[in-house]
């Protein structure tokens, strides 16, 4: 009977198999910093540093400047809010504007489902003001202005004000923005 030595081929698997495990505690201790399983010695030590520098900036008192702008803020929410519409028959719109070769086409969305308004759509740049209506078409949980479009011969290139207005019954809503038209 003859023996076989197998401790070549153990002695390889032996090292490709401590090879990997050390690969990989490296790959953990190193790469992910341990963040596998939670383990983060590293960030303990960053963030108590970080906790005793916000300690110190926290413990400083507000300069004069601080206040008074803190105050201006106060008191033009205060003002806004006082000159503002009702909020409940407020509907907000969202509007954009994409131009193409033949001209411009003003898409919207309005926060409300309903297809009995009225929208406005107001175009000015100096002394040109572009006006068109269309009525509202009604989705799943909001609508739409069924559609703008306006024809690159009707306008010049230029900063446009782009206003547009949705109207129904005692509800109402605004929306007005700059667009580029080239």
């Amino acid at each position: 009977m003859k023996m076989i030595k197998k401790t070549k081929k153990n002695t390889v698997s032996l090292v490709v198999i401590s090879t990997i495990v050390i690969l990989s505690s490296f790959c953990y201790i190193f790469v992910l910093n341990g963040s596998v399983f939670g383990w983060r010695l590293n960030q303990i030590t960053n963030t108590q540093e970080t906790n005793t520098s916000r300690d110190t900036e926290n413990s400083t008192h507000a300069t004069q400047d601080q206040i008074e702008a803190g105050q201006i803020i106060k008191d033009s929410t205060i003002k806004d809010s006082l000159t503002q519409p009702d909020p409940t028959n407020q509907i907000q719109i969202n509007a954009s504007a994409v131009q193409n070769s033949s001209g411009l086409h003003i898409s919207t969305i309005i926060q409300t489902s309903t297809s009995n308004g009225m929208c406005k759509l107001q175009l000015t740049n100096d002394s040109i003001t572009i006006t068109k209506e269309s009525s509202t078409q009604a989705l799943s949980s909001y609508s739409t202005c069924k559609g703008f479009d306006v024809a690159s011969k009707d306008f010049n290139p230029g900063i446009w004000t782009m206003s547009i207005t949705f109207t129904n019954g005692e509800k109402t809503g605004s929306t007005t923005s700059e667009i580029v038209l080239k």
